[in-house]
């Protein structure tokens, strides 16, 4: 008779979240790895399981080779100078969904001036005002209603991707 397991054991279907690792990480833990370094000895202190830093190790030609093509791509845009910070970004609709779901963005609308506006500064606003109108020596007759003054230097879009956090 198979015994069951207690509900406080581990659950082998529960997975830990995923954590992305930057290439310089992954460069650090081959250089490691060639100084004669563990594997688990390199996971430990990086708080990575050996599985993932022997699959880095595993890899580590096709990182290498990346990491010389990305070189290769900065001295062109050094060498291209402004022409290259002109080309567009165009990606497919699948490509984009994915990024936003792994950068944890999400869509929200943005209303109207309140989207723009800053609380704390319009907080402050006035007792500023009043400083400027005591130093200047202001009267009542050189003060303006500039409430509805607005100045559109680009066209907003109405909805924009924030991150959750």
């Amino acid at each position: 008779m198979a015994l069951k397991p207690k509900p406080d054991s581990f659950d082998a279907s529960a997975s830990k979240k995923r954590k992305a690792i930057t290439m310089e990480v992954k460069l650090d833990i081959i250089k490691r790895y060639d100084k004669g370094e563990r594997a688990t000895d390199i996971g430990r202190s990086l708080g990575l399981s050996r599985s993932t830093v022997a699959t880095i190790i595993k890899n580590k030609d096709r990182i290498l080779e990346h990491v010389r093509r990305l070189g290769k791509f900065e001295a062109l845009k050094r060498e291209k100078g402004e022409e290259s910070e002109s080309e567009k970004f165009v990606v497919s609709r699948s490509w984009f969904m994915r990024f936003k779901d792994r950068a944890n963005f999400h869509n929200i609308k943005v209303q109207g001036e309140a989207a723009s506006g800053d609380d704390k500064a319009a907080r402050e606003f006035p007792k500023a005002l009043a400083q400027i109108i005591v130093e200047g020596d202001y009267c009542a007759q050189q003060m303006f209603n500039v409430d509805e003054t607005g100045l559109f230097w680009k066209r907003l879009p109405n909805r924009t991707y924030v991150s959750k956090e």
